[in-house]
């Protein structure tokens, strides 16, 4: 009887040996195409900065740059007198936020004493285009 189970026992640890192996497999595949589409989606946010930065020169002026967007139907949005946003896209938020949003940032060279105070000017001058990860609606 004890010989009849040792192949038993020997059976079943090659069993779950097995199992972990094929669970540790399908958790790395799944990392690898999960990461694999955030690198996918990071190169289509970074195309898109550059493509605003192709067409857009550092200097112009807060109106020229509004004027670019009214003509190109770019829905821009102030986060502070010295930003406007532009969403590219939208990502998996983390657990405490409802939103993780992604935005071309256009920085201005604001003229007021302070970069959240308004108004905003349309002499303000454009200094950087950035891409910025912003979490909404969280805890």
């Amino acid at each position: 009887m004890i010989q009849s189970v040792k192949p038993l026992a020997r059976r079943l640890a090659v069993s779950i040996v097995v199992l972990i192996v094929l669970f540790a497999i399908t958790l790395a595949w799944r990392y690898e195409r999960h990461e694999s589409a955030r690198r996918k989606r990071e190169a289509g946010y970074e195309l898109e900065r550059r493509r605003y930065s192709a067409a857009l020169r550092m200097g112009m002026s807060r109106k020229e740059l509004q004027e670019y967007f009214r003509e190109n139907n770019i829905v821009a949005r102030p986060r502070m007198a010295d930003e406007l946003l532009v969403q590219i896209g939208q990502e998996d938020p983390p657990w405490f936020c409802s939103e993780l949003n992604v935005f071309v940032k256009f920085q201005f060279d604001h003229h007021g004493t302070n970069p959240s105070q308004w108004p905003a000017s349309d002499s303000d001058v454009l200094t950087s285009i950035t891409t910025l990860y912003w979490p909404d609606r969280c805890l």
